[in-house]
Formats: C-alpha cells, structure tokens, sequence
C-alpha cells in the first residue's frame, strides 16, 4: 500500500554493470515544505545530481570514481513521493566508471551509514558501493576496503549534502523514516543527513547483487 511521504523526492541512480546487470543508489531528498515536487523542480533535481556524479567533492572523489570501467551510469530517475500520483522525470545519462582494475565478485559492496545527528534506528539510514574493484581491497585484509577508498567513498557521499542544498534553499538530502518501533507510519517522515561514515572497516555482501539473483521474471 503507498504511503504518502509529503515534501520527499526518490532519486534512483541507474548504473549498468559489467554483465548488464542494473544496479541502483535509490536517495531521498526533502524539499523541506511538504508540498508536492513539479516536474520542473525534479528536472532541477535531477540535473543537480547528474553534476555531482562526476564532480563529487571537487578534489577527485566522485561517484563514477568509485565504479569499474565496465560499468556506466545511464540514467537518473526522480519520483515526488507525496501523492501515488505524483510526477516522474528521468534523465538519460552516460558516465562510464573510472576504476580500471579487475572487478570484484557480483555481490560485495561496501554499507556506508547515513547520520542525522538523532538517535534510533528510524534516524539513520544506508547506501551501498556499486560494482567495486579489487583495488579497493585492503592489503593486510582481504575482507575489508582499504582505507584510503573508505575515506575518498566518505568524501564524495558527504559532498551530496552540500550539492543538494546548493540546487535549492531549503532542500536536503535525508533519511525517509516509514517506520516508528516497527509500526509504519501513517506518512513518511524526512529526516536531513548531517554526516556519511561507515560502521566497519569490511565488506557487506547484496544477495539480489549475486549472479543471476536480480533477474524479475
């Protein structure tokens, strides 16, 4: 059943793998007033996040850094959540990968935390690594990213939070709550993300990311 989440844009990063395969970074942005998103104001959204695909935080950490040159980002697809029928915009995109090292098995990807400053589980929030290399693996560890890549992957998340709120006054990049103590709430509530970091150092592992486990039909 849709539940309404006043004010809330979805953001579904498209990325295509190696293999084909689709892999998605779905984001939530608040526009801060509750009222529905315009298409225009999703087309500005959009565009707002196509730039910072391949800009980041300026000084060369940036989401296509992070992704095999076997894969390329090909589309940016937003959703005003506020109503069940609410606008959809997608922009079709090309931005190859720029990691050239051998990929890593499908499934391993990397959680990195999304904070809000508030306590509870409904105030934090998740986005995974896409189709990673083996020059992100640790040397002393093979179950963990090393830590240069866990700081630069930090770096370039935490810089959404600035390049969403320079798109517009009063829009944030946030946790979505739909849930209260495992009772779903009646309309999603937004949360804005003060801070990305990690809570380990090793890598997490996507089941619907293995080999043949993405397929819908």
């Amino acid at each position: 059943m849709f539940q309404p989440c006043p004010g809330v844009a979805s953001v579904a990063i498209q990325v295509a793998g190696p293999d084909g395969d689709i892999g998605e970074n779905i984001l939530h942005v608040s526009n801060g007033t509750g009222a529905a998103w315009t298409a225009g104001d999703l087309t500005t959204l959009n565009d707002a996040i196509d730039t910072w695909l391949t800009t980041g935080d300026g000084a060369g950490n940036k989401y296509t850094s992070f992704l095999s040159n076997g894969c390329t980002v090909q589309a940016i697809v937003s959703r005003d959540l506020t109503t069940q029928g609410g606008p959809e915009v997608t922009k079709l995109v090309s931005h190859a990968g720029l990691d050239t090292a051998a990929p890593l098995q499908a499934g391993l990807t990397k959680a990195f935390t999304l904070r809000t400053g508030l306590s509870g589980r409904s105030n934090r929030g998740r986005v995974f690594a896409l189709f990673l290399t083996v020059d992100t693996v640790s040397s002393g560890d093979v179950n963990a990213m090393d830590a240069t890549h866990l700081s630069d992957s930090v770096s370039a998340w935490q810089s959404l939070i600035a390049a969403v709120a320079a798109a517009h006054t009063g829009w944030a990049w946030c946790v979505l709550s739909r849930q209260l103590n495992l009772v779903k709430r009646t309309n999603g509530n937004p949360v804005p993300i003060t801070s990305v970091g990690y809570s380990h150092v090793y890598f997490d592992f996507q089941r619907r990311r293995a080999p043949a486990h993405s397929r819908h039909h």
